[in-house]
């Protein structure tokens, strides 16, 4: 996946949140004003480590293993109202292809009005590579990764590392190592809805003049529990997070189109259930 370069910057997160509403209604994904950097900044990735969590003969799962230093936050593939998603380029042998990032449930983290998504202390991003057939079992190649980021404390800095693994060195001590760690994080990450018993298999857009908003109807044992609604980003289209709402079996997600062409016939995301995220993909009619 090739990603877009980014210099390594600071940005005050007061200076964000205030000037978010002059640049909100300008952008199409989510948006941050940053800002000369005014002081030397802690790092706040103390820790980047390119995992195998999983090797087979034509595919292997590797996992990035991210430590934040106390206070900083890393953003998900929805970085919410501000900040950037992690992106990773991979320097991948001939004939090996990576497929997409897989995040745990997230945190969200809210700042007055503006509502973000990350990860704080420790988290694990995962993603399968797949090898060409013919690969012999002695070609065992190296895999490198770039990670950029961006990481919020008071304030914001972004900056990219380098990780790499040589899958010809790997024992099966260290495959150990990475299975326990990845124990530790597998409860984590998305479950399939049908884990639960809900049902959430219908969305419609309604239009009152100058507020959308996607309308989900809940229904199931679990419809009282759902707390919330982490939705993935959308195209061509500004997601109001702090205004999400779960109200008589029904959650609302207020959205606002970015252009007049704009046009919405899908809403992905997470339901969250007592912390735990469920992943849904839901048609949405006009």
């Amino acid at each position: 996946m090739i990603a877009r370069k980014r210099p390594r910057v600071t940005m005050n997160v007061g200076a964000v949140l205030a000037s978010f509403v002059l640049v909100s209604a300008a952008r199409l994904g989510s948006a941050v004003l940053l800002l000369p950097a005014q002081t030397f900044e802690k790092k706040p990735l103390r820790r980047v480590e390119l995992l195998v969590l999983e090797d087979r003969s034509t595919a292997i799962t590797v996992g990035l293993q991210i430590e934040l230093a106390p206070g900083w936050y890393l953003y998900w593939l929805n970085p919410g109202d501000a900040g950037l998603a992690p992106l990773v380029r991979w320097q991948l042998p001939p004939g090996f292809a990576a497929g997409k990032l897989r995040f745990p449930t997230p945190q969200k983290i809210v700042h007055g009005d503006i509502v973000t998504y990350g990860f704080t202390g420790e988290t694990l991003i995962l993603c399968d590579i797949r090898g060409p057939s013919t690969v012999s079992g002695t070609a065992r190649p190296t895999i490198a990764a770039s990670l950029e980021w961006m990481a919020c404390r008071e304030s914001c800095l972004t900056g990219e590392t380098t990780v790499k693994v040589n899958l010809s060195s790997l024992s099966s001590a260290d495959l150990q190592k990475s299975g326990s760690l990845f124990a530790r994080f597998s409860s984590r990450y998305p479950k399939s809805l049908s884990a639960a018993v809900l049902t959430a298999n219908e969305a419609r857009l309604i239009k009152p003049v100058g507020r959308w908003a996607v309308e989900i109807a809940l229904s199931g044992r679990d419809a009282a529990r759902v707390s919330d609604f982490y939705p993935y980003p959308l195209e061509d289209f500004v997601i109001d997070h702090h205004r999400i709402t779960i109200n008589g079996g029904k959650l609302i997600i207020p959205v606002e189109p970015a252009n007049p062409s704009a046009a919405l016939t899908q809403i992905n995301g997470l339901i969250i259930i007592d912390g735990a995220g469920f992943e849904v993909s839901i048609p949405v009619k006009d």
